[in-house]
């Protein structure tokens, strides 16, 4: 059998390789791929006020509207967990009977249209951030166009800043979008999580921080 020839060990290095250097333009997503959760954390409030200047540059009226439908559904989705709450315990403290069943029949009705209010709700934020979102888009689009008009053209005989622009023009504008959409999803799970610890704490003082650290459990999990 032919025996396969195997490379030397001690291989001279790549000619040149020492002048090779990380562009500048990768050396963001280093730091990303090197950051830590608690990075993460720290750099959230800043990321955030990027969104939501360039939100309320775009359009005040939509992101004010927006905000507001966030804080309403979360009041909506308390009350809807105090009213099934008061409802289990009508029905459950001395067991159900046909009696209590038609007792609670206003209860379970309040119950009913307030989940059906949550849902209306959701598909008001659905349809102010489906308008919003279109407007940041093309801001963040046109700012990124106006910071490469401002720049010489001798900048773009550098390979590096042409694929930075390239990136940012391409990634930056998507990850603008993305974002909104995560820092919409944000404010929701908040004002839920208060809204359920709420009414958890009415129910009982001790299942409010229960309920605080299943969510920052979940919290981590998904960091």
């Amino acid at each position: 059998m032919r025996r396969t020839a195997e490379p030397p060990q001690d291989s001279p290095p790549l000619i040149g390789v020492e002048n090779v250097k990380m562009p500048e333009w990768a050396r963001v997503d280093e730091r990303v791929a090197d950051a830590g959760f608690g990075q993460a954390v720290r750099a959230l409030p800043a990321a955030i006020a990027v969104v939501l200047r360039l939100a309320w540059r775009t359009s005040p009226r939509l992101t004010l509207l927006a905000g507001l439908v966030h804080v309403v559904s979360g009041c909506v989705t308390a009350f809807g967990l105090l009213a099934t709450a008061n409802v289990f315990t009508a029905l459950l403290e001395q067991g159900p009977t046909p009696e209590r069943v038609l007792q609670s029949l206003p209860a379970i009705a309040v119950v009913m249209g307030s989940y059906a209010a949550r849902a209306m709700l959701d598909a008001a934020v659905a349809a102010v951030e489906g308008a919003l979102r279109p407007r940041v888009t093309a801001a963040a689009d046109d700012a990124v166009t106006a910071a490469v008009v401002r720049v010489g053209l001798i900048a773009f005989e550098d390979a590096d800043f042409r694929e930075l622009a390239r990136q940012g023009a391409r990634f930056g504008v998507r990850s603008i979008e993305t974002s909104l959409r995560r820092v919409a999803d944000l404010t929701s799970s908040a004002i839920s999580l208060a809204a359920a610890m709420l009414t958890a704490g009415l129910l009982n003082p001790w299942l409010a921080p229960v309920l605080l650290l299943a969510a920052a459990a979940d919290g981590f999990a998904a960091a």
